[in-house]
């Protein structure tokens, strides 16, 4: 965190004005102030499962990030299951092992080749002793008395007393820029179907993994072509 925020500090050295409490509801507005926009709006939240007791389940977004601000207040089972294979959920599976959970268990709905995770992460997490389910498709949480005691998965029951969903994260609105599979669309400039007009990060990132070294660099290759566009 400290980090980050030297490096926010930076950038305001460098003359950069950054402009908070804002809503943009449509690119008219910023292209009329500036003559060019890049688009940095990553994804949104979590999508809902949409089963019964989903109430109970706990955000894996919020999760990693209550573990990263204030651990020591953080409620951890000791029998969590973590729903999604991606490296999010190896994150949420970290987070539990790390905390104090005596088992740990990954369910994800399909096959194990069809896991998402880097192969490195998830060699680690089976080291740390996280167990994965696969073909584990959830279709309800069990409660008993108020109490989560498992995750229904079709014909089995994975007991838990605290359940993580980190099934991906829903596509934001476009603004009015051509999208593909719900993502925004970029020439090899970074440059939407709208001229002047350009994204990085992860609302972009169509294929292949997405991750904050990759949203850096493709700001600063939008930012060399945006200087390229204004020399040209």
């Amino acid at each position: 965190m400290e980090a980050s925020l030297e490096e926010v500090q930076m950038i305001e050295r460098l003359g950069v004005r950054i402009e908070t409490g804002v809503e943009v509801q449509a690119l008219d507005e910023l292209r009329a102030r500036f003559d060019a926009v890049f688009l940095g709006i990553g994804l949104g939240r979590t999508p809902a499962l949409g089963i019964p007791g989903e109430e109970h389940i706990l955000d894996g977004l919020d999760y990693i990030e209550q573990s990263k601000l204030d651990p020591a207040a953080m409620k951890i089972g000791r029998s969590v299951v973590v729903i999604g294979a991606g490296n999010t959920a190896i994150d949420c599976a970290t987070v539990a092992k790390r905390l104090g959970a005596s088992r740990v268990t990954l369910a994800y709905r399909g096959s194990e080749e069809g896991v998402r995770a880097y192969p490195h992460e998830v060699d680690f997490i089976r080291r740390e002793g996280v167990e994965f389910r696969f073909h584990a498709q959830p279709s309800r949480v069990v409660v008993e008395g108020g109490v989560v005691t498992g995750l229904a998965c079709g014909d089995f029951i994975l007991p838990a007393d605290q359940i993580v969903k980190a099934i991906g994260q829903q596509k934001l609105p476009g603004f009015g820029v051509a999208l593909e599979r719900g993502f925004v669309r970029v020439n090899d400039e970074f440059e939407t179907s709208v001229p002047g007009v350009y994204a990085g990060g992860d609302c972009i990132r169509v294929k292949n993994a997405a991750s904050t070294v990759m949203a850096v660099q493709d700001g600063k290759l939008a930012a060399q072509a945006i200087d390229r566009s204004f020399r040209g």
